[in-house]
């Protein structure tokens, strides 16, 4: 696993930072992306997640098909995990996001360090719902 903050340019051209833990797997690779928005004054990881996904794969070389991307909450409060699925481009890159709320638990399983691995792993069916031109 692999943690460090990713700094990039929004959709306004306005630096947002956030934390990235990357885990490599069998098969893909997990980035648990977790919100520091009221930490560094930025956009929030949901408002920022398409170019912040995108500056990930480029500057890390990671291959969109087989990227899982998970959004964290670590409020004091409360924390919340959900799973972003995209719609994949011709231009290889992810976009129109959608979000699927998933206990820590399940977050887990897609890290490695669950009690099992995740249940029916198809990434291209199951990550990037369709493609278009």
């Amino acid at each position: 696993m692999r943690e460090f903050d990713i700094t990039f340019a929004d959709e306004k051209n306005q630096h947002t930072r956030h934390r990235v833990r990357l885990y490599a797997l069998p098969g893909w690779t997990t980035a648990i992306v977790t919100d520091r928005s009221e930490r560094n004054h930025c956009a929030s990881v949901t408002n920022t997640i398409e170019p912040l996904v995108n500056t990930l794969i480029k500057r890390e070389g990671l291959n969109p098909v087989r990227l899982v991307v998970i959004e964290h909450y670590d409020d004091l409060s409360k924390e919340s995990f959900d799973l972003v699925r995209f719609d994949r481009l011709s231009d290889g890159l992810l976009h129109y996001p959608s979000w699927t709320a998933i206990s820590r638990e399940e977050a887990m399983e897609w890290t490695g360090e669950g009690k099992r691995p995740p249940q029916g792993v198809i990434l291209e069916e199951q990550f990037c719902q369709r493609e278009t031109a």
